[in-house]
């Protein structure tokens, strides 16, 4: 759910809590629909556990990436912000490699 930012502010200092960005959290959807595009694509259907198995992994690396670069700019366990920065350097990189 939407958080007001008084929340979000006090949700992020809580050790106890973690918290899922915007981003992170909207990623599950994302990945759904590109599964769905992937099956229509192939002209498969994989059964509802696959689909599950494949967004688990998805979101299991969406967290890993996030803890990492928390961790490596020294941000704790801030998934927010480390969501922020594995986001920003994924897309950096795929610029980059596509000469922009």
């Amino acid at each position: 759910m939407p958080a007001t930012t008084q929340a979000m502010k006090l949700l992020r200092l809580s050790p106890k809590v973690l918290t899922a960005g915007a981003k992170a959290s909207g990623s599950g959807g994302v990945a759904v629909s590109a599964l769905e595009m992937a099956q229509n694509s192939i002209r498969y259907n994989w059964t509802r556990s696959e689909v599950d198995e494949k967004l688990r992994q998805i979101m299991g690396s969406i967290y890993d990436a996030s803890a990492a670069a928390a961790a490596e700019y020294g941000l704790g366990e801030d998934l927010i912000a480390g969501n922020d920065i594995a986001a920003f350097k994924k897309i950096s990189e795929a610029m980059i490699a596509q000469g922009l």
